[in-house]
């Protein structure tokens, strides 16, 4: 990047990196990994005074009386963080599980379409009986996921053993979940804590910068903006709006 006109690497197409640093938080930041977008709003109201010339308004004076400025931060990146901030959480915690077999639930007056969730995370199902009758998957119910994620069975019409009036035993094993051992489930609380205030920094980067091309770092008040579309044929995105509060300060590199 050059002061002089000219130079093509002064036209960019960049990338961002964002980091956020909740108020109270001296040591670390928050990183939102992937950002696929950034859209700045300088949010500015303008005010307008009019000469009456012959019965016509000119205008006159044309002043900013109000600057709100926002960055509209899109990412991709599904991580804890990301999340956590999205949904508005104030604590998170590991999920814990103890390693448990041939655990038992019992659904009486099983009929069709009935759905059991087995109680418990990453359930292997053992066995699907009526009385001493192994029910059989396919037949007389089928499996809500599949593999491992399965967590549910749903009992099918059109099976002698499932019309309402049967007790069904299914029988299952759920392995051990801990802090720290993976796969690991995070839990959070959602939707009390929709704002947060800190200091950001956007460096936006392209391959042509030597460090980076420009930053902007500024106090704002950080909310989510939009959540993620969840459908199987795209990729899930998040919106995240930071909207500064009072004096910024922008960086740029010169080379």
């Amino acid at each position: 990047m050059s002061r002089n006109y000219g130079d093509a690497n002064n036209i960019v197409n960049v990338s961002a990196i964002v980091l956020f640093q909740i108020q109270g938080i001296t040591d670390r930041y928050i990183d939102f990994g992937n950002v696929v977008q950034v859209t700045g709003n300088l949010g500015v109201t303008r005010k307008q005074a009019e000469w009456s010339v012959n019965g016509i308004l000119q205008l006159a004076k044309n002043v900013v009386i109000k600057v709100e400025p926002q960055f509209t931060i899109q990412c991709n990146e599904m991580t804890i963080n990301t999340m956590y901030t999205l949904y508005g959480g104030t604590a998170r915690s590991a999920m814990s599980q103890t390693l448990a077999t041939a655990l038992t639930l019992t659904i009486t007056n099983a009929a069709p379409y009935d759905v059991a969730r087995i109680p418990g995370e990453n359930p292997t199902i053992v066995s699907v009986k009526q009385g001493v009758t192994s029910l059989v998957q396919g037949v007389d119910y089928d499996l809500v996921g599949s593999g491992t994620k399965a967590s549910a069975i749903r009992f099918r019409s059109g099976s002698t053993f499932i019309t309402g009036a049967q007790t069904i035993i299914i029988t299952y094993n759920l392995p051990a979940l801990a802090a720290g051992t993976f796969p690991q489930i995070w839990v959070a609380d959602m939707f009390n804590q929709m704002n947060r205030y800190g200091k950001i920094e956007i460096t936006f980067t392209d391959q042509y910068s030597n460090l980076f091309n420009h930053r902007i770092l500024g106090n704002v008040f950080l909310s989510a903006d939009k959540a993620p579309v969840y459908k199987p044929d795209d990729f899930a995105s998040v919106e995240l709006l930071a909207s500064f509060s009072g004096a910024a300060t922008l960086q740029h590199v010169e080379t």
